[in-house]
């Protein structure tokens, strides 16, 4: 086998295997940082005071959503829960839950599950937002469910800017979809948005679920990586089959985890609008 036939080999195996992390665990990680960003953004700009009560207030449905994601994703990948705090308002270091929880080390599946375990919240957090929707403004979920079609995602080159692009319109067209179909003389649009933006408002992951989740991703791609290059060389079709419903998961994704990305901008904006008036 020559150079040129091994160099030929690594970049299919390459180029598959990037399309496989990006699109799966790559939006989960993308979205989940938009988030975090975001929020972020909005308490800088309501200042500590305000922001302090407003995480207190919201804490009470935003937190217990927030630990219960984590739980759950411990519960799907075989970790021990230790301990679990839903909400502790009060405690002497200002932790408002926490879910404490044991693996094996030596176990891929418990070491992958930690990044799922980390990013729980989001997961998690999107699953309940889209569920009050459902529940509470089902036209408004009608209409948000219908402005989702990705199947542009099987035609986008994961090495060009087309698909952050791509990512950047769904999201953007997500949102005015929501603003457009929102109808603001409905009660049940503002009782929804009441428990929705305390989902939204604690979906961001602390520095111990980040440092978790990376050591959980870095296994994920170990494992990825591993698993195309076996099926490369047994039977590359099957290869190409993983990739092709790796970007179909992908649509999936974006479309789920897109609400979360939503409500996060609305708090962004309503942080604008507090430091305007405090101005």
């Amino acid at each position: 086998m020559n150079s040129d036939t091994l160099i030929n080999i690594a970049i299919t195996i390459l180029q598959n295997f990037a399309y496989q992390l990006v699109f799966t665990i790559g939006l989960i990680a993308a979205i989940g940082l938009i988030v975090g960003l975001t929020n972020k953004a909005f308490f800088k700009l309501v200042g500590y005071k305000f922001g302090r009560t407003a995480c207190m207030v919201t804490g009470f449905v935003g937190v217990p959503v927030h630990e219960i994601g984590h739980a759950l994703f411990c519960i799907i990948f075989r970790h021990r829960i230790i301990e679990i705090k839903l909400y502790q308002p009060n405690s002497a270091d200002g932790t408002l839950g926490y879910v404490r929880h044991a693996y094996n080390r030596k176990s891929i599946y418990h070491q992958i599950g930690n990044f799922f375990i980390g990013f729980g919240p989001i997961l998690f957090g999107s699953a309940m937002l889209l569920l009050l929707m459902y529940w509470l403004v089902p036209n408004l979920f009608e209409a948000f469910k219908n402005s989702s079609e990705f199947s542009e995602v099987l035609n986008l080159d994961v090495f060009s800017l087309s698909a952050l692009k791509y990512i950047y319109n769904v999201m953007q067209g997500a949102s005015i979809t929501f603003y457009s179909s929102s109808d603001f003389s409905d009660w049940r649009w503002w009782i929804f948005m009441v428990p929705a933006c305390s989902i939204a408002l604690h979906m961001s992951l602390s520095v111990a679920d980040m440092k978790s989740s990376w050591m959980g991703f870095g296994f994920i791609v170990i494992t990825l990586l591993i698993v195309n290059t076996v099926l490369y060389f047994i039977d590359i079709d099957t290869m190409l089959t993983l990739t092709n419903y790796c970007l179909t998961a992908g649509t999936f994704i974006l479309n789920f985890l897109t609400i979360s990305v939503v409500f996060s901008l609305i708090l962004l904006l309503f942080g604008i609008i507090v430091r305007v008036i405090r101005r």
